[in-house]
């Protein structure tokens, strides 16, 4: 079954997808008597499994576009909740979930930070628009009074 999965083959004649291959872990599992190692076994393949096709699911999803950093993030987060904490898988799965975090943060900062760019750029822009806008409205009012009054100086231009 496992194989099938693995290298797109088939078992009975039919495909052996995320599905198919879940339902056997979970049948296998069932199958034995709680309490017993061959149910812990099973029971811990499983929890692999499951996380292994949605960690799958989600890093596609990423590399498509249609998750973000924060989303992988959140899955890892998630998948912490079935996994004792202080375990190998749980401190890899903690680790990953920090990591896509970190880029999730480093991505919004970036977009933070270029926003705020654009933003000073704007306010910059306007501001010396404005002073533009004074200091021709400064160059007429002195040579219309040096014109009409002769105050101003000699260095106002005419």
């Amino acid at each position: 079954m496992f194989d099938a999965y693995q290298n797109g083959g088939m078992v009975d004649g039919k495909p052996v997808d995320d599905a198919r291959l879940l339902a056997y872990v979970t049948s296998r599992r069932d199958g034995q008597g709680t309490g017993t190692v061959e149910w812990d076994q099973w029971n811990n393949t499983l929890i692999q499994t499951t996380f292994s096709v949605g960690e799958q699911k989600i890093g596609l999803a990423f590399a498509e576009g249609k998750a973000t950093a924060a989303q992988v993030a959140a899955f890892y987060l998630e998948a912490l909740k079935d996994v004792p904490p202080d375990s190998d898988f749980g401190r890899e799965i903690a680790k990953r979930a920090a990591e896509w975090a970190q880029a999730a943060t480093d991505k919004a900062k970036g977009a933070a930070g270029a926003s705020l760019g654009k933003a000073i750029n704007g306010v910059k822009q306007d501001y010396f628009a404005t002073f533009d806008a004074y200091s021709a409205l400064e160059g007429a009012i002195l040579r219309t009074a040096k014109l009409q009054y002769g105050f101003g100086g000699t260095d106002v231009a005419a």
